[in-house]
């Protein structure tokens, strides 16, 4: 068969999909002409593979090459094929009789195989390229010359040489105050070497051991030069003010607006308020008790948790107002419609119930009276109420009550026609308008 130019090494780069047949594009003449690689790793030839350390081969001797089946799937990894004939002459011809044409191509072939693989691996070798000088020597320095040493080139000749290449060693001298530190290394011996200036600064000479106590630490003085700056005291931090540096407390200059958070003050007692004392410094108003308010204590001292004043406050105000008509020819009472509910906070405050309430008389001037009720109890009663005929009139009714309870109280009112004729009305509604009346709860403390 022919041999192509074709290099005899193939490389397949593994996905974690797994693989197990590979492709060589290469001739071969028997399985025992290729190594296999996993990696870095050698498999090792099987008629019948088992695992991935293992391989078949098929395509000896096709021209067009062969595959390389693995025992097992082998993920993320680089696969290499590489023909590996060994060099030997397995024919000899007689010196007389037939020509063997089939023995001599076989040999020719593996020596073209053997040939292209020695040029596959000079081309993998160091080598100095063509266009280098003739008098180029890339020889190996001998064995007792490179032991322990790295390869390097000649900076003149570019040819191989042997050389440390990595500090063995180091040794150092002193440099004169004032002078430059200076560095040097020898690649045959790997020493370096190193010239430090003397003087506790350096170059300069100038000491900078100015510390004496614990905590001390260096700067640079208002005269710019090397000075101690001493300790600060406890819970000092240190300072700048733009030019030079000092501890000292912190300042309110030093913390930006808004950057103290609630979580950064210190823990106190429920209820407490934060106040300032007669010396205006930072205080806390102690927390009263229950039913208590902040009570003023004038210029000079803290406010302070106090009973409150007895009797005579307002605490809730509840307002109605109903513009819904409502009638009564009779001497009984009616509900007017207007009503309003209010929760006394304690049983000894008291209920101011005023009332505005619209009353008219239709077809007759008809003579009224008006109540007040809490819940089903009447507590103010109006006797007298007129109007002339078909006029409206706003009549106003009102009482200081006393509950006495804790519980939803309701106050509503009724009327009724008391003499005359005619029809007594609350909250009229006619071609004018509708009539309005109110009803206003206030609560007062006892």
């Amino acid at each position: 068969m022919t041999i192509s130019d074709t290099t005899p090494r193939v490389q397949y780069t593994v996905g974690g999909g797994g693989q197990t047949a590979f492709t060589v594009n290469f001739q071969f003449f028997a399985v025992t002409d290729l190594a296999v690689y996993n990696g870095s790793t050698q498999l090792t030839y099987a008629a019948s593979p088992a695992n991935a350390t293992q391989y078949s081969v098929a395509g000896a001797g096709d021209p067009s090459g062969g595959t390389v089946t693995l025992g097992a799937a082998v993920a993320s990894t680089t696969v290499t094929i590489v023909r590996d004939v060994p060099v030997a002459r397995s024919t000899d011809f007689p010196p007389s009789g037939p020509f063997q044409i089939d023995s001599l191509n076989d040999e020719l072939d593996k020596f073209t195989a053997m040939i292209k693989e020695r040029e596959d691996d000079i081309g993998r070798s160091v080598a100095a390229p063509d266009t280098d000088p003739t008098t180029i020597d890339m020889t190996l320095p001998v064995k007792a010359d490179r032991l322990g040493k790295l390869m390097a080139f000649n900076s003149s000749t570019g040819n191989p040489e042997a050389t440390t290449g990595r500090v063995l060693s180091a040794t150092a001298s002193d440099v004169s105050p004032g002078g430059s530190a200076t560095a040097s290394f020898n690649d045959s011996t790997g020493v370096l070497s190193l010239g430090i200036p003397t003087g506790a600064t350096g170059a300069t000479g100038t000491g900078i051991d100015v510390l004496t106590t614990r905590g001390d630490i260096v700067i640079r003085n208002a005269s710019n030069a090397t000075a101690r700056l001493a300790v600060g005291g406890a819970n000092t931090v240190l300072k700048s003010d733009g030019t030079d540096i000092a501890y000292g407390q912190v300042a309110t200059a030093m913390i930006a607006d808004d950057a103290v958070s609630l979580a950064k003050m210190a823990s106190g007692t429920d209820g407490n308020l934060i106040t300032y004392d007669a010396s205006g410094n930072p205080a806390h108003v102690a927390t009263g008790s229950s039913g208590q308010v902040l009570t003023s204590q004038g210029a000079g001292a803290a406010p302070v948790f106090a009973a409150a004043a007895a009797g005579g406050k307002v605490l809730q105000v509840v307002t109605a107002a109903t513009s819904t008509e409502a009638t009564s020819t009779s001497g009984t009472y009616a509900d007017t419609n207007l009503t309003a509910a209010i929760t006394p906070a304690n049983s000894s405050n008291k209920i101011l119930v005023l009332v505005s309430q619209s009353i008219s008389s239709v077809g007759g001037r008809a003579g009224g009276a008006l109540r007040i009720l809490r819940g089903s109890t009447e507590v103010e009663e109006y006797n007298q109420i007129s109007n002339a005929e078909n006029q409206f009139g706003q009549h106003f009714i009102q009482h200081l009550d006393s509950p006495s309870t804790t519980d939803a109280t309701t106050y509503h009112t009724e009327f009724k026609r008391i003499d005359q004729s005619g029809t007594v009305t609350a909250q009229r509604n006619d071609a004018s308008g509708n009539a309005t009346s109110t009803i206003t709860l206030i609560e007062i403390g006892a």
